[in-house]
C-alpha cells in the first residue's frame, strides 16, 4: 500500500487509492508543535510498514526557518489567502508571459513566492530571522524522514520545486530575478532547498 499525505485547505490527511485513511484539522495558524502532533497521530493510524511507503503530495505555501532549523513562525499554508494581493503585485512587476517563461507558471497566491512577498512586507522580525525557506510539502517530508533540524538535509524535488513559483525549469535553478523581486538585499544563494539528485 502506498499512502499519500496531502494538505487540503487547513487539514492534513492520509489517503490510500483515493480513500481517506486519517485526517487532522489544524487551522491556518497552527504552530509547528501542532503539526508535529498531527503527524504523530497520522502515523499511529497506519502500520509502520505502510508509513514507510508514504508519498508527500507537492504543494506550495511557506515554512520559514532560522539557521538552526527551527521555524521562525507558524507554517503558511497554500490556502492562506493573505498573499492574494502579493500575487497581483508580482504580476504588476513582471507580466504573465515573463512568469511563464521564467518560472513555468503564474504567481498564484498558493505559491511560495507570494507567501515570501507577504512575509517580507508584513512581518519584519520573522523575515530578518529567516535563513531558509521551503514549501510546506518539503518541510513535511524533511520532518518525516528525520532530517530536522539539520537544514542541510532539507531538499526539494522536480515535482515540488515548481510550486514555489521561483523555479526556472528551463535552466534547472531558481530564478534570480524572481528572488530579487521579493528582496533585492537578501543573499538567496542558500535560502531555498537544493534539488535532490
Amino acid at each position: 500500500m502506498t499512502l499519500f499525505l496531502r494538505i487540503q485547505g487547513s487539514s492534513i490527511e492520509l489517503s490510500d487509492q483515493g480513500s481517506v485513511v486519517a485526517r487532522r484539522e489544524l487551522g491556518m495558524d497552527a504552530t509547528v508543535e501542532h503539526w508535529t502532533d498531527a503527524l504523530g497521530h497520522l502515523a499511529e493510524s497506519v502500520t509502520r510498514a505502510s508509513w514507510s511507503t508514504l508519498v508527500v503530495e507537492p504543494c506550495g505555501g511557506l515554512v520559514a526557518l532560522g539557521a538552526d532549523g527551527v521555524a521562525v513562525r507558524s507554517p503558511i499554508l497554500p490556502a492562506d489567502e493573505r498573499s492574494a494581493p502579493d500575487s497581483g503585485w508580482c504580476l504588476k512587476k513582471f507580466d504573465a508571459p515573463w512568469w511563464e517563461s521564467h518560472t513555468g507558471g503564474q504567481p498564484t497566491p498558493d505559491r511560495t513566492v507570494c507567501k515570501l512577498s507577504w512575509l517580507h512586507r508584513s512581518e519584519a522580525d520573522a523575515w530578518s530571522a529567516m535563513a531558509r525557506a521551503c514549501t510546506v510539502s518539503d518541510w513535511l517530508r524533511w520532518r518525516i524522514i528525520g532530517g530536522a533540524p539539520d537544514v542541510d538535509r532539507l531538499v526539494t524535488d522536480s515535482g515540488t520545486a515548481p510550486h514555489t513559483g521561483l523555479w526556472n525549469p528551463a535552466e534547472g535553478r531558481y530564478s534570480d530575478e524572481a528572488c530579487r523581486l521579493i528582496d533585492a538585499d537578501r543573499d538567496w544563494s542558500s535560502v531555498l532547498p537544493r534539488l535532490r539528485a
